[in-house]
């Protein structure tokens, strides 16, 4: 299991140690995303933020398949909602490492981006990351 100390970026080897410890897409299991976004075979790392410059901290990578990666490009708020979500489910979300790539704590963040979210399926959702914030 790859494990880092608060704020640490990871290496080159322990990021490609993730990819093999997530062997499926991470966001597969969210079967409400249209199923043509959705493989098992993961293929790319997602930065789920990255202001500047991507850094590979733990609370911040995500394994996607390539179709899940695009859809996340192309609904940014509701795909970082799916993959904070993830990372809080495995015990990888660290709120100092979001405020370091993004510049913001993940509540403020999400209590700035709440009505921006127009897909009617994320409601739960939203509603569990909250809880975890």
């Amino acid at each position: 299991m790859v494990t880092s100390r608060v704020g640490e970026v990871l290496t080159a080897s322990q990021v490609a140690q993730y990819r093999r410890e997530n062997p499926v897409c991470e966001l597969n299991s969210f079967t409400m995303i249209p199923a043509m976004f959705r493989c098992k075979t993961p293929s790319e790392i997602h930065h789920i933020f990255s202001v500047r410059r991507r850094l590979d901290l733990l609370s911040v990578i995500i394994n996607l398949s390539k179709p899940a990666h695009d859809w996340c490009h192309r609904n940014p708020v509701e795909g970082r909602v799916l993959c904070l979500l993830v990372k809080a489910r495995k015990g990888e979300l660290r709120e100092s490492e979001l405020k370091k790539a993004s510049g913001m704590y993940p509540a403020g963040w999400l209590a700035m981006k709440r009505d921006d979210i127009s897909i009617e399926w994320m409601s739960p959702f939203v509603d569990e990351l909250e809880g975890y914030l």
